[in-house]
């Protein structure tokens, strides 16, 4: 752990803007994280504007998070090797776009604007999870499905710093997302909690290289720790001759496919163990086959030597009977 001396801190300034008018938003929580834990949390102003107080020390991850009802989060990693004496920063948030909903009796469908478009987001999973009692409830649903521009686009601002857990505590890696998006729920101005097998389809850019049945990991943003933390494995399957990633989500919220642009080796073990679980039936099917063919070979080679025994008894006898003829 770092000790921080009490004059080793700086103020750091955040403009919290709307991401398409550019008009500053006020009431926004900007929090600050430290290693991954929360320190500290200031609200915007009419300006848009919020001061923090930032411990420093080059080697601690410090990052800001900015949200605010009705826009997706934000997240700004603050890097620096020397001590500023001010600092300011600009975080832009994307407002939340409201989505179709389509209630059936057994599911419940979550699509963007175009439903007409087959590659388009889409979220499904059981009716039964929204656990609602009242008709008048169903009537009062609405559905955000949010789809924000990655880093690699033009104008993306997607900010995206990936938190593993290592044996001594969160460590950062860095993410390369291929394909977003924030699905949210409301019954009035209360949001629905919605925990369960959630699936996910998001369209995937030709770009980035990826090809059918190739797995990415899947990440969610976690308001505890300030970051992105892995949850699982997607797959990559072809619909309409367009890649898209699919997924399992246990719950709704902040999604991204992200490939890790790291190679650290502490990566490759959780991987491996998401591998295994998503090919689980598939691996049960290989190694119970495999054993099949083991059994019989071992069978097959029994029966054999007791046959090549049982000859070499019968030509024993038969020799010790010619034997006695003679």
């Amino acid at each position: 752990m770092f000790l921080l001396s009490l004059d080793s801190t700086f103020n750091l300034r955040v403009q919290v803007n709307d991401l398409l008018s550019r008009q500053p938003l006020s009431h926004a929580a900007v929090e600050l994280f430290v290693v991954h834990v929360l320190n500290s949390t200031a609200f915007s102003e009419e300006d848009g504007s919020a001061l923090l107080h930032v411990p420093f020390h080059s080697e601690l991850p410090i990052t800001v998070v900015a949200t605010k009802q009705g826009f997706m989060s934000a997240q700004l990693l603050c890097r620096t090797s020397r001590i500023p004496i001010f600092s300011s920063v600009t975080m832009s948030l994307m407002k939340l776009n409201q989505g179709n909903i389509w209630l059936f009796e057994d599911s419940v469908l979550i699509t963007g604007r175009t439903a007409a478009a087959a590659s388009q987001p889409t979220v499904r999973f059981p009716q039964r999870l929204l656990n609602l009692t009242h008709s008048r409830n169903i009537t009062s649903i609405r559905s955000y499905l949010t789809v924000p521009k990655l880093s690699s686009e033009p104008d993306g601002s997607l900010n995206t710093l990936g938190i593993m857990s290592s044996k001594s505590g969160y460590v950062s890696v860095e993410l390369s997302p291929v394909a977003a998006v924030s699905v949210q729920l409301f019954s009035g101005d209360m949001e629905l909690q919605v925990n369960g097998p959630v699936q996910i389809s998001l369209n995937v850019p030709e770009s980035c290289r990826l090809q059918a049945a190739d797995v990415v990991p899947a990440w969610f943003f976690n308001r505890t720790t300030g970051g992105w933390m892995r949850k699982g494995l997607g797959k990559m399957t072809l619909v309409d001759r367009k890649l898209m990633w699919t997924f399992t989500a246990p719950h709704l919220g902040y999604w991204i496919a992200a490939p890790l642009t790291s190679t650290r080796g502490l990566v490759g073990w959780p991987i491996l163990v998401d591998f295994i679980s998503l090919h689980s039936f598939f691996l049960m099917v290989l190694a119970g086959g495999t054993l099949v063919v083991i059994v019989c070979l071992l069978i097959g080679l029994l029966c054999y030597c007791r046959y090549q025994n049982l000859l070499l008894i019968l030509n024993v006898v038969f020799s010790l009977a010619v034997t006695r003829k003679s």
